[in-house]
């Protein structure tokens, strides 16, 4: 399940490189991301790097089992060949 939080990291970040490429393009700062929000809003929506993980933590059963989903067994499969 994707977070409201990883949501916005993707939009905040999303922002920021349409306004670059506007920048590039017209050779004027429009500086929007500034005008939506603040350093310390924006620090509230990012990820330590501690935060994040891209996958269930170790001893989370029920979320590798989510996160695998019906390849659960042709994965398991697949590292017993090896």
């Amino acid at each position: 399940m994707v977070s409201l939080k990883l949501i916005a990291q993707y939009f905040v970040l999303a922002i920021f490189i349409f306004n670059n490429d506007c920048i590039a393009q017209t050779a004027v700062q429009r500086n929007i991301l500034h005008k939506i929000t603040n350093e310390q809003n924006l620090k509230s929506l990012l990820l330590t790097p501690e935060e994040w993980v891209p996958y269930p933590k170790y001893k989370d059963r029920a979320g590798w089992e989510n996160f695998l989903g019906t390849y659960k067994n042709a994965l398991i499969s697949e590292g017993e060949k090896s």
